[in-house]
């Protein structure tokens, strides 16, 4: 053969595929430059000049991990819709003559074509676009902007190893499946699947279970531990089920349709009915991943937005004054000369201050099962883990401004997130103890409120306090109550607050009190790296997955075009109009690219519970804030969605009617 006649028929192939090739090398580019920039911003030095740069930075890596994993598995799907229409294109050069092997130097030539294109134009897109998304998330931190430009070559060659090794992977997946066909399979290879599919009970059954078992954890999760340690549990139960039931459960439904006879004996309804069911076999995972990556999405950037829409209430859930001082193990006749020392130095420093608040409290760790608070132990399970904060009765009075009586083993209880029912005593270590009043409202918001777990708030005096949380913990001796000491300063600036903090930090040193001290204004900036990495990292895997789910979309779109072709020419020769096959074409379209969508609303409904806990963990308590967050992410995805829909659908209905 001529030289360059493999070179000129791969080319050619390119170009006569190339409404299935250029979306693949699009999403390939952009899967390739977002791979890039994630892994450049990681490794960014002027990050190390933010407030809390290590989160970001773990941030940006965790995100570079999962594009690099989600690529692999990405590619690899998408790969298997280009074979499938090659394969035809493939037996015919077999039966004309040219053996395997040639079939294979082509493919290979395809590939170092594509993959070489896809790098490069992927490796440029990532660095054009780099210093754009690093202003982006100096903008999303609140952090001032750095000049200049920079290329990140360990980025650019972890790059070029990956997606070589991933295409690389390809081709001999490519190659494996070209040598174990023969030329009538490959002919036929794009009618693999035409079989009526056989009911799975077994698999539909196994579905609503762990769909049902997944949603039941999500909505009755009631701690942050807990969805910390069944988040992914959850999960994990929600994915299985979604495959599940679209590969079962939509042919039980299909079928069942079938059999009605109102239904199904309607020209819009039976060719799309009966089309389905032929096909949902090899459906059935791609709409299962477009669900999957659907809620993905609108998980992703409906949490991210609302922890950085909901910064300032999380910043005052977390601190509850603008400068907010501890003191360790102060007792109760020493507050009034700590109080007064430091409210002089300020005085004379001349800072204004006011919403002043001063407690003493107590905290430790304690098994609670039951109506039983005990000490903690190694092999406990994690659910029963509470954190009990011990209040003076003297101090709660100060708080509430309210007049206080208990007799003796009485106490107050006040439930954060607490699970266990106590209705009207608790056993604490061996003593019985009568809850003379259940408290509606927190006494200590703050700190205390961003506690992980239970937590449980027992108002009693001092002695017994000291006494019962010393029986609980086995680390430390305690001696007395942490003294809180709170103000919010005139104009809550930063430099006032840094004045103020620094100010009662030398008060320790000189007079040997030892406590440590944080201000609102100080961890702002921390908050918004942190917040905002979360953002920038939610956009970023937001719009790599939407990017896939278009992908799997529009080649489903094509797929189901050619494959539509014949069965439409049919229903036409035997009466169908064409205004009833485009009814037909509609209701086929709309019944399966509309379902995974849907679905994933449910998904996302279902699990708002236990992603609340989970944002209770970064402080966000904001449930109206997230509930709209969650709303709005919702109907501008669907509004995306549909206009992918459309714009797919419209390839769908030329191929069909061009061919029809």
């Amino acid at each position: 053969m001529s030289k360059g006649f493999y070179s000129r028929i791969a080319k050619d192939n390119i170009k006569k595929n190339a409404k299935s090739y250029i979306p693949y090398i699009l999403a390939s580019i952009g899967t390739i430059a977002m791979f890039y920039i994630m892994f450049a911003l990681g490794m960014n030095t002027n990050l190390k000049k933010l407030p809390g740069f290590e989160m970001v930075v773990l941030l940006m890596r965790f995100g570079n991990v999962i594009i690099g994993v989600f690529a692999a598995i990405f590619l690899f799907y998408t790969n298997s819709f280009l074979m499938k229409r090659r394969k035809k294109e493939f037996g015919l050069f077999n039966i004309l003559g040219m053996e395997k092997r040639h079939i294979t130097k082509v493919l290979f030539l395809e590939t170092i074509y594509v993959s070489a294109f896809s790098i490069a134009g992927g490796l440029l897109v990532g660095v054009i676009l780099y210093k754009m998304m690093f202003l982006v998330l100096l903008r999303i931190l609140d952090f001032e902007v750095v000049l200049g430009f920079e290329i990140c070559m360990p980025g650019i060659f972890s790059t070029l190893m990956l997606f070589a090794l991933i295409y690389l992977s390809i081709l001999f997946h490519n190659f494996r499946k070209i040598h174990l066909s023969n030329p009538i399979e490959l002919l036929h290879g794009g009618q693999v699947g035409e079989k009526e599919p056989k009911t799975k009970w077994i698999t539909a059954l196994l579905g609503f279970i762990c769909l049902g078992t997944g949603y039941y954890i999500a909505n009755t999760v009631k701690t942050s531990m807990e969805a910390v340690s069944l988040f992914f549990v959850a999960v994990l139960l929600v994915v299985i089920g979604t495959y599940c039931l679209f590969i079962a459960g939509s042919i039980l439904v299909l079928k069942i349709l079938r059999k009605n006879k109102k239904f199904y004996y309607h020209p819009k309804h039976f060719v799309s009915v009966s089309g389905m069911i032929y096909r949902m076999r090899q459906n059935a995972v791609g709409l299962a991943n477009i669900c999957v990556l659907s809620t993905m999405v609108l998980v992703m950037v409906s949490t991210t937005v609302s922890l950085y829409v909901g910064l300032d209430d999380a910043l005052k859930s977390r601190y509850e004054k603008g400068v907010n001082t501890v003191v360790q193990e102060l007792d109760y006749e020493d507050v009034p000369v700590f109080l007064e020392k430091a409210e002089k130095e300020l005085d004379a420093a001349g800072i204004e201050r006011n919403n002043l608040e001063e407690y003493r409290y107590l905290i430790t760790s304690a098994e609670v099962i039951g109506n039983r608070i005990s000490a903690t132990h190694q092999d406990m399970h994690a659910r029963d883990i509470a954190m009990i904060t011990f209040l003076d009765v003297r101090d709660y009075e100060k708080l509430t401004k309210k007049d206080v009586e208990l007799g003796e083993n009485e106490l107050y209880m006040y439930a954060l997130r607490g699970t266990k029912v106590m209705e009207d005593e608790v056993k604490i270590q061996d003593e019985t103890w009568k809850i003379k009043k259940h408290l509606e409202e927190c006494p200590v918001p703050g700190k205390v409120t961003s506690i992980l777990g239970d937590v449980y708030i027992l108002v009693m005096n001092d002695q017994d306090a000291v006494r019962l949380a010393d029986s609980m913990n086995d680390i430390v001796e305690i001696n007395s109550f942490n003294y809180f000491y709170g103000f919010d300063t005139k104009r809550g600036t930063l430099e006032e607050e840094e004045k103020a903090m620094q100010i009662i930090g030398n008060l320790g040193k000189d007079e040997d009190y030892n406590l440590y001290c944080e201000g609102r204004e100080e961890n702002r900036q921390s908050f918004y790296s942190m917040y905002g990495g979360f953002l920038f990292l939610g956009i970023l895997l937001g719009t790599v997955f939407m990017m896939a789910a278009v992908l799997i979309i529009y080649y489903k779109q094509i797929s189901e075009g050619y494959e539509d072709v014949g069965r439409f020419e049919i229903m036409q020769k035997v009466g169908m109009s064409k205004h009833e096959v485009r009814q037909s074409i509609k209701s086929q379209v709309l019944m399966v690219f509309f379902l995974p969508v849907i679905l994933a609303g449910i998904h996302v409904a279902a699990a708002f519970n236990i992603i609340k806990q989970l944002m209770a963990m970064l402080n966000l308590s904001n449930t109206k804030l997230f509930m709209t967050g969650t709303a709005v992410t919702m109907l501008v995805f669907v509004v995306v969605y549909a206009i992918v829909y459309g714009l797919t659908a419209r390839e769908y209905y030329k191929i069909v009617e061009k061919r029809g």
